[in-house]
């Protein structure tokens, strides 16, 4: 409840807007709230906007009703009610429609109910019925009790705070009286796994209506044995892709591409949450190969080579590891897109743990034959949160949609 209003304490003030906009600063500071969405309602909204307007930075969205939400002149204005609001804020002129004048900046703001009707003409979209339980005129003389009177009427409510604002922000002032929701997200970073690409991540993407979704291709995938990077070079890459967007970020990770994106993003403040789906979630010093035991899982063919090829690693029958669950034919061209992984990629250790200071989340496959659900278990202890998806190990194949809503959960969350 704004400084002033209802139970709230009632200072020595004036109670104008910047002094509402002063106690609303102090609040937010004082809770230490980085992360908002702000819910203004009629002149409030007015409010929201302005904080907004001063710390974007602070703010995810703002869902705003029956609020003044654009500039205007006094020739936006019907002449009928230009000239009645131009009397309302004459001082001298009129009474307050509750109690009495109400001195703000020296001006008595006036309204009989007669005044009132007159107005709500000239104001479209203004409905004179419009009932706001519970919002009564927020002022009587300075000083007094600002709890509800019992006897105003919805047509006072809703125009005693246009009359407010007519007075003291006409740079916010429009007669239309609306009701809009605006929520941003945080943008979607997507990591895929070992042998994968981007291209294996689009149903996913198409699922991902209304997000900002970014993807990142890994060195240590390709097609080229001479080219192929290595788990740094993942890492590189995936911090680079974070840095380039701007505002919150939330960074989704496959399997083994948990492993560089948590070498890759401590230090990295945009970044508000790291999901790990089906993905190894490892300490400073582990491997992959490593958090294996040091021996390689069946299903990996190791191809040593000689010269400037590095040494890779192929999937053994990658429909059944990958894609079980998947349809047939998504499966088919899911294998086709594979590529080639650098083996040096899976034995370098983590040097950076990002997880120990960005909140995380796990998504455990249940039926994942790639990665089994007893190792994700020991995994998962690491995070905040745990999901749980009755998939293989590509739920971004055989089940996007349900993925998506998982992952819109938790951009809303942040």
């Amino acid at each position: 409840m704004l400084i002033g209003m209802g139970g709230s304490g009632k200072p020595g003030i004036t109670y104008t807007f910047d002094d509402q906009a002063r106690y609303l600063d102090a609040w937010f500071d004082t809770l230490g709230l980085a992360s908002v969405v702000l819910l203004g309602h009629d002149w409030g909204g007015a409010l929201a906007f302005d904080w907004a307007a001063r710390h974007p930075g602070r703010v995810r969205g703002v869902a705003f009703a029956d609020t003044i939400v654009k500039p205007m002149s006094w020739r936006d204005l019907a002449h009928g009610g230009r000239e009645l609001l131009r009397s309302i804020i004459t001082p001298g002129i009129g009474h307050f429609i509750t109690n009495g004048p109400c001195s703000r900046h020296g001006h008595n703001i006036a309204a009989t109910g007669r005044a009132v009707r007159r107005l709500i003409r000239y104001v479209p979209r203004l409905p004179a019925d419009r009932k706001l339980h519970g919002w009564r005129s927020m002022y009587s003389a300075r000083g007094d009790q600002r709890g509800p009177p019992g006897n105003a009427t919805a047509d006072r409510e809703v125009v005693a705070s246009y009359i407010y604002f007519s007075a003291h922000r006409a740079d916010l002032l429009c007669p239309f009286f609306l009701t809009e929701v605006s929520v941003t997200l945080p943008s979607l970073l997507l990591v895929p796994g070992a042998w994968h690409k981007p291209a294996h991540l689009r149903y996913l993407i198409d699922e991902l209506d209304g997000v900002d979704v970014h993807t990142v291709a890994l060195a240590s995938t390709g097609e080229d044995l001479t080219t192929l990077g290595d788990m740094y070079s993942d890492a590189a890459a995936i911090r680079a892709a974070a840095e380039a967007i701007d505002g919150p970020l939330v960074v989704l990770a496959h399997s083994y591409g948990g492993v560089p994106t948590t070498q890759a993003l401590a230090g990295l403040s945009n970044v508000r949450r790291i999901v790990y789906l089906a993905a190894f979630l490892l300490d400073e010093g582990d491997s992959l190969l490593s958090s294996a035991g040091g021996t390689p899982p069946p299903f990996w063919v190791i191809h040593e080579q000689d010269g400037d090829a590095q040494t890779y690693i192929t999937a053994n029958d990658p429909a059944a590891i990958f894609y079980r669950d998947v349809d047939p034919a998504v499966a088919e061209q899911a294998v086709a897109d594979l590529g080639y992984m650098s083996y040096l990629a899976t034995t370098q250790p983590l040097t950076e743990v990002a997880w120990k200071e960005i909140p995380s989340t796990y998504i455990l496959c249940e039926s994942d034959d790639a990665v089994p659900p007893f190792v994700q278990e020991l995994f998962a202890k690491r995070t905040e949160k745990v999901l749980r998806s009755n998939t293989s190990h590509s739920p971004f194949l055989s089940q996007p949609a349900a993925l998506a809503q998982m992952i819109k959960d938790e951009l809303a969350s942040v």
